[in-house]
């Protein structure tokens, strides 16, 4: 004799695959009080065929599903890539690929060049920081010593100091905005 499990497993998925296809509705319309209604049988031929949103067509055959093209075309044919010509049917798995691949790598250069430019605009509000700093540093009167070309500290007189007051407002005019 089987095992009794056995027959309990089989009986409850011989149970499960019945109900599931009874769940399937072939027809899907929409009743006179607008309710949407799901069927295995046509609706009855005084619903009218714009208020039928799934069903089987005259011949017997499905409805066609919905297409995912490539690329679509506009109203004279051409496609938008600017190709001529009509939509491509579904995608193959590889060209689905190489879709998936191409946008993942228009986002990552996407990113890098967003990184790039976070890191440029924080790199300038620190140098406009600094350039700030020493102007008011420059124009508080204290000493300000520079090492000259052979390395040892020279004190700035009074029109070094004008001069390079002049030339640190041009850096942050230029630099800072």
């Amino acid at each position: 004799m089987a095992n009794p499990t056995l027959k309990l497993c089989v009986l409850a998925l011989a149970l499960a695959c019945v109900g599931n296809a009874a769940a399937q509705s072939r027809f899907i319309w929409t009743d006179e009080n607008g309710r949407k209604v799901y069927s295995d049988n046509p609706p009855p031929p005084s619903v009218p065929k714009t208020r039928i949103l799934k069903g089987i067509d005259q011949l017997g055959k499905a409805p066609p599903p919905a297409v995912v093209t490539a690329s679509t075309t506009d109203s004279k044919g051409v496609a938008k890539d600017g190709k001529e010509g009509k939509a491509k049917g579904p995608m193959t798995l590889a060209e689905r690929e190489a879709e998936s691949k191409k946008s993942a790598k228009d986002a990552a250069e996407r990113a890098k060049e967003r990184d790039a430019k976070a890191e440029a605009e924080k790199s300038q509000a620190e140098r406009c920081g600094q350039l700030k700093a020493y102007l008011a540093s420059l124009e508080a009167g204290g000493r300000i010593n520079k090492a000259n070309a052979n390395g040892e500290r020279e004190f700035l007189d009074d029109a070094a100091r004008a001069a390079e007051t002049t030339r640190t407002k041009d850096a942050i005019a230029k630099e800072c905005k």
